[in-house]
Protein backbone atom coordinates (compact mmCIF):
# COMPACT_ATOMS: atom_id res chain seq x y z
CA UNK A 1 0.00 0.00 0.00
CA UNK A 2 1.86 3.21 -1.26
CA UNK A 3 0.12 5.44 0.96
CA UNK A 4 1.20 3.28 4.37
CA UNK A 5 4.39 2.79 3.25
CA UNK A 6 5.64 6.89 2.74
CA UNK A 7 4.00 6.96 6.38
CA UNK A 8 6.48 4.41 7.66
CA UNK A 9 9.14 6.72 5.78
CA UNK A 10 8.27 9.84 7.75
CA UNK A 11 8.06 8.14 10.80
CA UNK A 12 11.28 6.70 10.37
CA UNK A 13 12.90 9.86 10.41
CA UNK A 14 10.85 11.24 13.43
CA UNK A 15 11.93 7.89 15.36
CA UNK A 16 15.54 8.89 14.11
CA UNK A 17 15.42 12.52 14.80
CA UNK A 18 13.25 12.97 17.64
CA UNK A 19 11.44 15.75 16.12
CA UNK A 20 8.14 17.47 16.32
CA UNK A 21 5.43 18.60 13.98
CA UNK A 22 8.11 20.66 11.91
CA UNK A 23 10.34 17.98 11.49
CA UNK A 24 6.98 15.84 10.64
CA UNK A 25 6.30 18.49 7.65
CA UNK A 26 9.93 19.01 6.89
CA UNK A 27 9.71 15.30 6.10
CA UNK A 28 6.12 14.62 5.01
CA UNK A 29 7.47 17.18 2.31
CA UNK A 30 9.99 15.05 0.69
CA UNK A 31 6.92 12.75 -0.58
CA UNK A 32 4.29 15.47 -1.60
CA UNK A 33 1.44 17.76 0.42
CA UNK A 34 -0.69 16.08 2.32
CA UNK A 35 -3.72 16.75 4.89
CA UNK A 36 -1.88 16.95 8.43
CA UNK A 37 1.28 15.67 6.59
CA UNK A 38 -0.29 12.19 6.42
CA UNK A 39 -0.76 10.20 3.15
CA UNK A 40 -3.44 8.18 5.14
CA UNK A 41 -5.27 11.35 6.46
CA UNK A 42 -4.50 12.80 2.45
CA UNK A 43 -6.08 9.22 1.19
CA UNK A 44 -9.34 8.71 4.02
CA UNK A 45 -9.99 11.66 5.43
CA UNK A 46 -9.08 15.01 2.98
CA UNK A 47 -12.59 16.05 3.33
CA UNK A 48 -12.76 15.57 7.60
CA UNK A 49 -15.91 14.22 7.64
CA UNK A 50 -15.45 10.88 7.44
CA UNK A 51 -14.03 10.47 10.51
CA UNK A 52 -10.68 8.38 8.61
CA UNK A 53 -13.27 5.69 7.63
CA UNK A 54 -11.44 3.05 5.81
CA UNK A 55 -7.54 3.81 6.73
CA UNK A 56 -5.82 0.93 7.97
CA UNK A 57 -5.01 2.38 11.33
CA UNK A 58 -8.00 3.44 12.17
CA UNK A 59 -9.74 -0.03 11.41
CA UNK A 60 -6.86 -1.38 13.72
CA UNK A 61 -6.42 0.44 16.46
CA UNK A 62 -8.79 3.33 16.61
CA UNK A 63 -8.70 7.08 15.83
CA UNK A 64 -4.80 7.88 16.44
CA UNK A 65 -5.45 11.06 18.44
CA UNK A 66 -6.89 9.03 20.86
CA UNK A 67 -5.56 9.79 24.31
CA UNK A 68 -2.90 7.38 25.79
CA UNK A 69 -1.98 6.04 21.77
CA UNK A 70 1.86 6.78 21.02
CA UNK A 71 0.64 9.34 18.19
CA UNK A 72 -1.20 11.23 20.72
CA UNK A 73 1.81 11.00 23.12
CA UNK A 74 4.07 12.36 20.53
CA UNK A 75 2.15 15.24 19.49
CA UNK A 76 2.02 16.44 23.20
CA UNK A 77 5.74 14.98 24.30
CA UNK A 78 8.60 17.13 24.64
CA UNK A 79 12.06 16.95 22.88
CA UNK A 80 13.87 14.37 24.95
CA UNK A 81 10.47 11.42 24.56
CA UNK A 82 9.49 12.22 20.84
CA UNK A 83 12.06 9.54 19.96
CA UNK A 84 10.31 6.74 21.97
CA UNK A 85 6.58 7.85 21.31
CA UNK A 86 7.33 7.92 17.24
CA UNK A 87 9.45 4.35 17.53
CA UNK A 88 6.45 3.05 18.88
CA UNK A 89 3.76 4.86 16.55
CA UNK A 90 6.65 3.57 13.90
CA UNK A 91 5.96 -0.30 15.36
CA UNK A 92 1.94 -0.09 14.93
CA UNK A 93 2.66 1.03 11.13
CA UNK A 94 5.35 -1.68 10.78
CA UNK A 95 2.67 -4.28 12.24
CA UNK A 96 0.25 -3.18 9.43
CA UNK A 97 2.03 -3.11 6.96
CA UNK A 98 3.12 -6.73 7.90
CA UNK A 99 -0.43 -7.52 8.22
CA UNK A 100 -1.34 -6.30 4.84
CA UNK A 101 1.64 -8.00 3.04
CA UNK A 102 0.67 -11.41 4.87
CA UNK A 103 -3.12 -10.99 3.20
CA UNK A 104 -1.67 -10.49 0.12
CA UNK A 105 0.58 -13.15 -0.02
CA UNK A 106 -2.14 -15.32 1.24
CA UNK A 107 -4.81 -14.29 -0.84
CA UNK A 108 -7.42 -15.28 1.98
CA UNK A 109 -10.10 -13.09 0.98
CA UNK A 110 -13.22 -14.37 2.98
CA UNK A 111 -16.77 -14.08 1.21
CA UNK A 112 -18.73 -10.81 1.49
CA UNK A 113 -21.65 -11.60 3.86
CA UNK A 114 -24.52 -9.60 3.48
CA UNK A 115 -24.39 -6.60 5.53
CA UNK A 116 -26.10 -7.00 9.22
CA UNK A 117 -27.78 -3.43 8.87
CA UNK A 118 -29.76 -1.77 6.36
CA UNK A 119 -29.84 2.17 5.35
CA UNK A 120 -32.85 3.51 7.72
CA UNK A 121 -32.27 0.94 10.58
CA UNK A 122 -31.76 1.94 13.82
CA UNK A 123 -29.26 1.08 16.08
CA UNK A 124 -27.36 1.39 18.88
CA UNK A 125 -24.05 2.15 19.70
CA UNK A 126 -22.40 -0.65 22.23
CA UNK A 127 -18.98 0.03 21.93
CA UNK A 128 -16.73 2.21 24.51
CA UNK A 129 -15.67 5.58 23.22
CA UNK A 130 -11.33 4.71 23.66
CA UNK A 131 -12.47 1.61 21.56
CA UNK A 132 -14.06 3.76 18.87
CA UNK A 133 -12.61 6.96 19.09
CA UNK A 134 -15.60 8.47 19.14
CA UNK A 135 -17.21 10.90 21.78
CA UNK A 136 -20.38 8.80 21.91
CA UNK A 137 -21.86 7.34 24.88
CA UNK A 138 -22.56 3.21 25.16
CA UNK A 139 -26.36 3.52 24.71
CA UNK A 140 -26.58 6.68 21.63
CA UNK A 141 -28.94 5.68 19.08
CA UNK A 142 -28.14 6.55 15.59
CA UNK A 143 -29.66 5.54 12.21
CA UNK A 144 -27.79 3.55 9.50
CA UNK A 145 -26.89 6.49 6.58
CA UNK A 146 -25.20 4.78 4.53
CA UNK A 147 -22.37 1.27 4.42
CA UNK A 148 -19.12 0.70 2.55
CA UNK A 149 -17.14 -2.75 2.02
CA UNK A 150 -13.40 -1.72 2.68
CA UNK A 151 -10.70 -3.87 4.44
CA UNK A 152 -12.61 -6.84 4.66
CA UNK A 153 -15.57 -5.77 6.60
CA UNK A 154 -18.60 -3.45 6.96
CA UNK A 155 -18.45 0.21 7.97
CA UNK A 156 -21.35 2.42 8.56
CA UNK A 157 -21.91 5.89 8.64
CA UNK A 158 -24.01 6.07 11.45
CA UNK A 159 -26.06 9.66 12.38
CA UNK A 160 -26.56 10.71 15.85
CA UNK A 161 -30.22 10.43 16.69
CA UNK A 162 -29.85 14.41 18.45
CA UNK A 163 -27.19 15.83 17.17
CA UNK A 164 -27.32 14.91 13.95
CA UNK A 165 -23.48 13.91 13.67
CA UNK A 166 -22.20 11.62 11.46
CA UNK A 167 -19.63 8.79 11.96
CA UNK A 168 -18.28 5.89 10.81
CA UNK A 169 -18.34 2.69 12.76
CA UNK A 170 -17.66 -1.18 12.37
CA UNK A 171 -20.31 -3.60 12.40
CA UNK A 172 -19.73 -5.13 15.52
CA UNK A 173 -19.99 -2.02 17.21
CA UNK A 174 -23.72 -1.53 16.47
CA UNK A 175 -26.38 -3.43 17.66
CA UNK A 176 -30.14 -3.03 16.02
CA UNK A 177 -32.38 -0.47 18.59
CA UNK A 178 -35.32 -2.56 20.03
CA UNK A 179 -38.34 -2.67 18.35
CA UNK A 180 -39.95 -1.50 21.82
CA UNK A 181 -39.32 0.93 24.64
CA UNK A 182 -40.28 0.75 28.23
CA UNK A 183 -42.68 3.78 29.26
CA UNK A 184 -44.33 2.39 32.23
CA UNK A 185 -42.44 5.47 34.45
CA UNK A 186 -43.48 7.79 31.74
CA UNK A 187 -47.85 6.68 31.97
CA UNK A 188 -49.84 8.36 34.37
CA UNK A 189 -53.10 6.55 36.44
CA UNK A 190 -56.18 8.42 36.92
CA UNK A 191 -58.09 7.38 39.49
CA UNK A 192 -62.12 7.54 39.12
CA UNK A 193 -65.22 7.29 41.47
CA UNK A 194 -67.39 4.28 40.29
CA UNK A 195 -70.43 5.96 38.89
CA UNK A 196 -72.89 3.11 39.94
CA UNK A 197 -72.78 4.59 43.73
CA UNK A 198 -71.21 0.94 44.86
CA UNK A 199 -68.50 2.98 46.20
CA UNK A 200 -66.03 1.35 44.15
CA UNK A 201 -62.80 3.09 41.80
CA UNK A 202 -61.37 2.48 38.70
CA UNK A 203 -58.09 3.60 36.95
CA UNK A 204 -56.81 4.55 33.23
CA UNK A 205 -53.54 5.11 31.86
CA UNK A 206 -52.57 7.63 29.95
CA UNK A 207 -48.60 8.17 28.02
CA UNK A 208 -48.09 11.61 27.63
CA UNK A 209 -52.16 12.22 27.29
CA UNK A 210 -52.53 9.37 24.74
CA UNK A 211 -55.38 6.85 26.00
CA UNK A 212 -54.26 3.76 26.99
CA UNK A 213 -56.55 1.22 29.19
CA UNK A 214 -59.91 2.13 30.90
CA UNK A 215 -60.14 0.59 34.13
CA UNK A 216 -64.30 0.68 34.36
CA UNK A 217 -64.39 -1.70 30.83
CA UNK A 218 -62.39 -4.81 32.88
CA UNK A 219 -59.53 -6.37 32.93
CA UNK A 220 -58.25 -7.76 29.41
CA UNK A 221 -58.26 -11.55 29.04
CA UNK A 222 -55.21 -13.73 30.54
CA UNK A 223 -53.65 -16.18 28.21
CA UNK A 224 -50.75 -18.64 29.33
CA UNK A 225 -50.47 -16.49 32.43
CA UNK A 226 -49.14 -13.00 30.61
CA UNK A 227 -51.57 -10.08 28.89
CA UNK A 228 -50.29 -9.28 25.76
CA UNK A 229 -52.07 -6.90 24.24
CA UNK A 230 -51.59 -4.26 21.29
CA UNK A 231 -53.55 -1.62 21.05
CA UNK A 232 -52.39 1.95 18.97
CA UNK A 233 -48.93 1.51 19.11
CA UNK A 234 -48.71 0.07 22.88
CA UNK A 235 -49.07 -3.55 24.37
CA UNK A 236 -49.07 -4.25 28.54
CA UNK A 237 -46.65 -6.97 29.49
CA UNK A 238 -47.39 -8.66 32.97
CA UNK A 239 -45.32 -11.59 34.72
CA UNK A 240 -45.49 -13.91 38.02
CA UNK A 241 -48.60 -14.68 38.32
CA UNK A 242 -49.73 -16.22 41.21
CA UNK A 243 -53.26 -16.46 42.76
CA UNK A 244 -54.39 -14.74 39.56
CA UNK A 245 -52.51 -11.64 40.44
CA UNK A 246 -49.04 -10.30 38.82
CA UNK A 247 -46.09 -9.36 40.26
CA UNK A 248 -45.40 -7.23 37.42
CA UNK A 249 -46.28 -5.00 34.38
CA UNK A 250 -45.34 -2.84 32.42
CA UNK A 251 -46.19 -1.03 29.46
CA UNK A 252 -44.28 -0.98 25.84
CA UNK A 253 -44.47 1.26 23.20
CA UNK A 254 -43.30 0.35 19.34
CA UNK A 255 -40.57 3.09 18.78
Amino acid sequence: MKELGISIKIWEGLAETGEGRDGKERIAKRYGEFVAFCPLCELYNRDRKHYCNGCPYFEEFGHCDTGGRPYDKWTSSKEGDRKQHARDFLAQLLYLEHKLEKDDITNQKPERPAPKFKVGARVVVMCSPDVTGMDWQVGTEATIVSFTWRQNRWSYDIRHSQTDDIYAARENWLELAPEWEDVTMECKIELHKSKDGDGGYFYDILHKGHWLIDGGLGEPQVKDNKIDVECDGYKVETGGKSYSKFNYFRIMKRV
